[in-house]
């Protein structure tokens, strides 16, 4: 899916359809399959605002059938889609979310408490910022303001009926149209006394990736705040002018003060802290340091001044280091989860200006005299030029260091740079390395991610369909195979509902923004000994290969006889690698990927013959022809295998 990020602050039934979209636009086939019975889809949302503006939400989404039983199959649990308004909130605080599956009428329902939904902007005036929610305003009635809005999904129109009821007893209700906001006149009720009493409390994230520091500064993306102030009036008094800033010491300034006029006995505020970072400061980390966010506050109570301060602490991680997910390690509920912060993280890597990816990017074009990528064969011609470019300077596929550090899935993931300098990359390097060199020729890129795996995506420029490639083939399959298998793994995962797409283009284009990496000399690529001209063909080596394929023949050692198993631990799945070698000189291979939850998410199988000298295994596959060799030797009962620059044990098994 491609996920995109708005601008929002309340944006809470806006939310709701986002994690709709999420939930139903899951593959292009099955919206297809149902395009000639479609069916409106039906949202029905209360808000019920409190004395205090904090409001109890309840959600009811009808579905067509098909897209209902594809969500509730693909996700389980419909406290997922309620969890999902939680994660884009960040000016209030939501409480008490629950979610339900009701299959008598094929509905999905979310409902949880979202404090702090209403302001007071001063004494008795109340309001209610629903910019960005597209919302149109039926009618005001009974102290219950009526919306309506409508919106196109994949599996048909969405219509959207949205009451908010105001609390009883207020007046003069109001709908600014232009601004959209909703007003009302309203003054709580509470018996005043002496006692004042204002409760604070900051949240602050445990960890922050340097990596999205321009993101962390951009109120669009709340999901992202570094902390959050909630002040609670827990007094009989009423509190005026509070007043709050914060900021990262050494790291950023300070924000300017987020002013409150009023604040009821009752009332809850929450501010949110997007710091602006020193970037070249940020830019510059190679590993992870400790910082301190502080606070300060200030407000009025019975006439007297107060003010106080306060600090928490987190740790920046270095521009490399990154999380998947925004939940510990074991709450995720599904895929999304465990790499819901993907989308970003991805679009922050692909940095397309980077002087390094230039210089790539223009030598992959002078291979091809410089011709544009302007039409689908064009485009199609370039990529082809890069995976020539990399077999020919050997950067390689590596397996993936993936860890989790206090509780969170942490990856060190490199820019294209780092690629290109370490002639290596994981399936999420590599996907980033193209995304990035494919996006400075001017393609359209797209980061495909899919459990315990990434590969890049292009949408050509003429047809606009996507082209896939399996980047991690590199060294090992041709560009055409590479293509076949990154096409059929694209579409299996898009059937599965399991696939996040993520636009680069579009994203960086809604505000997601790269680090400014350090400059690099002009000459860069050749003084890392990089090969900037296609290389000859030689009639005289391919003879020379012939021969020393036939000189192979008939060479097995008895101690590689056998079935070989290796079992490897990848981006929170396993994969299980099973191997056979046979004295006759015949071969298979069979490889299993499973996901987090230890669910089969993708198999493969292979066939062919095979021999071998005191170091190294040859094979050729009989399904496509292709040929191999690893170096080999055992160690402590193992047999070793060097695959693509990766040493991978294999014991023997019956």
């Amino acid at each position: 899916m491609t996920h995109s990020i708005t601008n929002r602050k309340t944006r809470l039934w806006k939310t709701a359809i986002a994690a709709l979209v999420m939930l139903v636009f899951i593959t292009h086939a099955a919206s297809q399959a149902n395009a000639k019975n479609r069916k409106n889809i039906q949202m029905k949302t209360t808000i019920a605002i409190s004395p205090t503006g904090d409001a109890d939400v309840d959600v009811n989404i009808e579905m067509p059938m098909q897209a209902y039983h594809l969500v509730k199959r693909q996700f389980g649990n419909a406290q997922f889609m309620a969890r999902q308004v939680s994660k884009t909130v960040a000016w209030s605080e939501i409480k008490n979310v629950k979610g339900k599956f009701i299959d008598t009428n094929n509905t999905v329902n979310a409902s949880l408490t979202h404090v702090g939904y209403a302001k007071p902007y001063k004494h008795g005036k109340w309001v209610i910022d629903l910019s960005k929610e597209e919302l149109t305003l039926v009618a005001i009635a009974d102290n219950v303001a009526h919306f309506s809005a409508a919106m196109n999904l994949p599996f048909g129109a969405t219509n959207v009926i949205c009451r908010v009821q105001l609390p009883k007893g207020s007046t003069n209700h109001k709908y600014d149209a232009e601004k959209s906001r909703l007003s009302y006149d309203y003054v709580p009720e509470f018996e005043a006394g002496d006692d004042g009493e204002l409760e604070f409390e900051m949240d602050t994230k445990a960890k922050v990736m340097s990596s999205l520091a321009k993101i962390y500064g951009n109120e669009k993306f709340d999901n992202f705040w570094v902390a959050r102030s909630k002040f609670q009036n827990t007094g009989n008094q009423v509190i005026k002018n509070l007043r709050v800033r914060h900021r990262i010491a050494n790291m950023s300034s300070w924000s300017g003060w987020k002013k409150t006029r009023i604040v009821y006995p009752g009332q809850t505020v929450i501010e949110p802290f997007f710091p602006v970072f020193d970037i070249e400061k940020i830019a510059s980390f190679t590993s992870t340091r400790n910082a301190m966010v502080e606070v300060e506050y200030q407000y009025e109570m019975d006439g007297e001044k107060h003010s106080d301060t306060d600090s928490g602490k987190l740790q920046i991680l270095s521009r490399n280091e990154i999380q998947w997910s925004s939940c510990n390690s074991g709450e995720a509920m599904n895929f999304f989860e465990v790499f819901d912060n993907c989308p970003a993280i991805y679009a922050a890597f692909a940095n397309s200006n980077d002087p390094v990816v230039q210089q790539v990017a223009a030598a992959v074009s002078r291979m091809i005299n410089g011709i544009p990528p302007q039409t689908d064969k064009e485009a199609i011609l370039y990529l082809r030029a890069l995976w020539k470019f990399m077999e020919m300077n050997r950067i390689a596929y590596q397996l993936p260091p993936a860890n989790v550090v206090e509780g969170k899935m942490v990856q060190h993931l490199k820019y294209a740079r780092d690629v290109v300098r370490n002639k290596a990359g994981t399936c999420a390097d590599l996907a980033v390395f193209w995304a990035s060199v494919g996006k400075a020729a001017g393609m359209d890129s797209v980061i495909c991610g899919v459990p315990g795996h990434a590969f890049p995506a292009f949408i050509l420029p003429q047809s606009k369909r996507p082209i896939a490639i399996e980047s991690t083939a590199i060294l090992s399959s041709t560009f055409d195979k590479a293509v076949e298998s990154g096409m059929k793994t694209m579409s299996k995962y898009q059937q599965a509902g399991t696939i996040y797409m993520v636009n680069i283009n579009q994203m960086q284009s809604n505000g997601v923004h790269c680090l400014d990496l350090p400059k690099v000399e002009t000459d860069f690529l050749k003084k890392l000994g990089y090969k900037l001209e296609l290389e000859k063909t030689s009639s005289n080596n391919d003879q020379k290969i012939k021969q020393r394929q036939k000189q192979r023949q008939n060479l097995r050692p008895r101690n590689l006889i056998g079935v070989w198993r290796c079992e490897i631990q990848a981006n929170g799945g396993t994969v299980i690698v099973a191997v056979a070698l046979a004295e006759n000189g015949s071969a298979a291979c069979v490889t299993k990927a499973y996901d987090f939850n230890g669910n089969l998410v993708e198999e493969d199988s292979d066939k062919g013959v095979w021999t071998a000298d005191q170091r190294t295994i040859y094979s050729k596959s009989s399904v496509n022809g292709e040929t191999f060799k690893y170096n080999y030797w055992f160690k402590n009962g193992y047999l070793i295998l060097t695959i693509d620059g990766n040493e991978l044990a294999f014991k023997k098994v019956k």
